[in-house]
């Protein structure tokens, strides 16, 4: 919630100081796609507890990644560059969080929403064409050089769970043997 509430006063900014551009359309589309992923939270199955613990699931992920790309798409050239920079964090931090193929469907989501949206701004928008085109393979690029290193964090954090899972197994046999007597199992 802190995190949508931040979001919320980063688009009133840049609504008064105009840009965000909000025609009616345009603020239609925004809340669909937060609303859509509000009740995707509402649904996701959760059986592992992880949404109870406040970490970042698959359907947060993809919610908060698509909110800010539909964002970025309605905003000038200068303001989209930075703003395209937060999804790039969503995907690296839910490499700490979710399995490696989940983290690729986060990419992959997030960059065919990106894409999919400059095509729609550049068609209808009167977009520069040039520039979105060399948004997007940039974007695309960044998207895909984040998902690898997301994925070497991914399997650094699974070595590092088996690791730990080894060390408790070991540290629960130790308590064993100093509590149990070896000759008569007492």
């Amino acid at each position: 919630m802190l995190g949508v509430a931040i979001y919320a006063v980063i688009c009133l900014a840049l609504v008064q100081y105009g840009y965000l551009r909000v025609t009616a359309p345009a603020f239609n589309f925004l809340l669909g796609v937060w609303a859509a992923g509000f009740l995707g939270l509402l649904l996701a199955d959760d059986t592992t507890g992880r949404f109870d613990r406040g970490n970042l699931t698959l359907t947060k992920a993809v919610w908060c990644n698509l909110g800010v790309v539909a964002t970025a798409l309605l905003v000038p050239h200068p303001v989209r560059l930075l703003l395209l920079v937060v999804p790039l964090l969503g995907i690296l931090y839910a490499a700490l969080h979710l399995l490696r193929q989940q983290m690729f469907v986060v990419a992959a989501v997030t960059l065919l929403s990106y894409l999919l949206g400059a095509l729609i701004v550049s068609r209808f928008g009167g977009a520069d064409l040039q520039f979105e085109v060399l948004l997007a393979l940039a974007f695309t690029a960044m998207v895909v050089a984040m998902a690898l290193m997301a994925a070497e964090v991914t399997a650094l954090r699974a070595a590092f769970e088996r690791r730990r899972d080894a060390l408790n197994k070991a540290m629960e046999q130790l308590a064993d043997l100093a509590m149990r007597d070896e000759l008569t199992g007492l």
